[in-house]
């Protein structure tokens, strides 16, 4: 079976190409047709491919003119055809977001491109959107490429990565910091942390106070080190407050919202059934609440929704939500700062940083406001 390049895998074998021709600066190129029968290609791959070039200056595309070799093309291909000049630390930040962390909308992706343009003037932010199935293959084949690259002035963001993909990131020498929770043998990572085990701890004191005596985890259906830390901070609370493992369900649901409000309209058919809900996401905690209403249920008065670091709600007043002490677009300048840092050489005094997480009840609130 014949494997197709991803576009930036075709991106590469374009450079390649232009560096076997001996093309420099300025040189016309292939159009796009000519490069879609040498290559061997579909139309749409090899576009997505000469467009990511385009961005990044490596190839310049004038309508009706033609493709011509662009001023960044000797410092991205590792040539030495023209001296690099001095410039930032940073020119390229790749940011990994999983389907999965973009299907559950936990932050938007311009949020992404917004906060890093500020925290790291002029740089250019590049979205990898990656399959489920290929989320460690994808990051893992970036990061080669990068570093046969040099990795010159580039940096990586990492969202919901494996241990596997942290470790080989932290082990490159490239600038990088991950949005979330590193695992614990990761100990050379930077990373900006929303408390996830404080989030657990807050949504069980909070449910706990109001009466509550059983509950249930809506999770997602791959667990990574956040989910354990949220369900360790729910544990202990749990614990410290005599609660049995019997009075506490879990449900790992994918990022499906049929399959989430279907699992908990089961749950909560059962006679025993838990009154508390802890929902890892807005998402789960929408599909959740519709669950709730096909039982003819009231959620915020029969059943109490907590939705962890979620953005505004479809219904504000249907949930409690834990979420960081600051906003989305404040969190992602810290990492650009922090990634900024690490590519200068400056001194950072924790590898990790810590968000504190706060409980945001719409009940006793007079407006309603946006908590993310």
């Amino acid at each position: 079976m014949k494997i197709t390049p991803s576009a930036e895998e075709m991106a590469e074998k374009v450079v390649d190409d232009i560096r076997d021709r001996g093309l420099v600066a300025g040189d016309r190129y292939l159009t796009a047709e000519e490069a879609r029968c040498a290559f061997q290609v579909g139309k749409g791959l090899i576009n997505d491919a000469l467009k990511i070039l385009a961005d990044r200056q490596v190839l310049i595309r004038k309508r009706r003119a033609g493709t011509f070799i662009g001023p960044r093309f000797a410092i991205e291909s590792g040539s030495h055809m023209v001296d690099e000049e001095p410039g930032p630390a940073l020119e390229v930040v790749h940011v990994l977001i999983p389907m999965d962390y973009y299907r559950s909308k936990v932050m938007p992706s311009g949020t992404f491109v917004e906060a890093l343009t500020q925290a790291i003037p002029g740089v250019s932010v590049h979205l990898h959107h990656i399959a489920d199935d290929n989320t460690n293959k994808y990051s893992l084949q970036l990061l080669a490429q990068l570093k046969a690259k040099g990795g010159k002035r580039e940096g990586l963001v990492l969202l919901r990565s494996s241990r596997e993909t942290q470790a080989a990131v932290q082990d490159s020498g490239l600038p990088a910091v991950a949005f979330g929770s590193t695992y614990p043998d990761v100990k050379r990572l930077y990373s900006v942390d929303p408390d996830q085990e404080q989030a657990g701890r807050i949504a069980a004191e909070a449910a706990l106070e109001r009466g509550h005596k059983r509950f249930a985890l809506i999770m997602r259906n791959h667990w990574r080190r956040g989910d354990n830390l949220l369900m360790d901070g729910f544990a202990k609370a749990m614990g410290e407050a005599g609660i049995g493992v019997d009075r506490v369900s879990i449900l790992s649901s994918p990022e499906e919202s049929e399959v989430i409000e279907h699992d908990v309209a089961a749950l909560l058919s059962q006679e025993k059934h838990p009154t508390a809900l802890i929902c890892r996401s807005r998402f789960h905690a929408e599909a959740a609440i519709r669950g709730i209403r096909d039982r003819g249920l009231k959620p915020g008065k029969d059943i109490l929704v907590f939705a962890i670091q979620s953005g505004p709600m479809e219904d504000p007043a249907s949930a409690i939500s834990i979420v960081p002490a600051i906003s989305d677009f404040e969190q992602v300048v810290k990492v650009g700062h922090l990634l900024r840092q690490i590519a200068e050489g400056e001194a950072v005094a924790e590898v990790c940083e810590r968000i504190a997480m706060q409980a945001v009840d719409p009940a006793q609130r007079s407006e309603p406001t946006d908590p993310s």
